[in-house]
C-alpha cells in the first residue's frame, strides 16, 4: 500500500521467527511473508544499494527482536 502525496510504502505484515528474508542483487530485497493463510514473494526495489541494505537490516534486526522477546 502506497501513503498518499509521501512517497512512502506502508507494509502491513507481520514478521515471525524464521522468516526468509534476503538481499538480492545491488537494490533489491526480496521476503516471504503471510497474507492470511496464504504464503507470498515480496520483492522490493529500492533507489540505491545503500537504501537496500538499511531495509534489510531494519527487517532483519526487528525479526531478532520479536525472536527474543519470544523467548521470555
Amino acid at each position: 500500500m502506497r501513503a498518499d502525496n509521501t512517497l512512502r510504502v506502508i507494509l502491513n505484515i507481520a514478521l515471525f521467527n524464521g522468516m526468509h528474508v534476503e538481499r538480492a542483487q545491488e537494490k533489491f530485497v526480496r521476503l516471504f511473508a503471510f497474507e492470511g493463510d496464504l504464503l507470498v514473494h515480496l520483492a522490493f526495489k529500492l533507489q540505491n544499494s545503500n537504501a537496500a541494505d538499511n531495509l534489510y537490516q531494519a527487517i532483519t534486526d526487528a525479526i531478532t527482536l520479536t525472536q527474543d522477546q519470544s523467548r521470555t
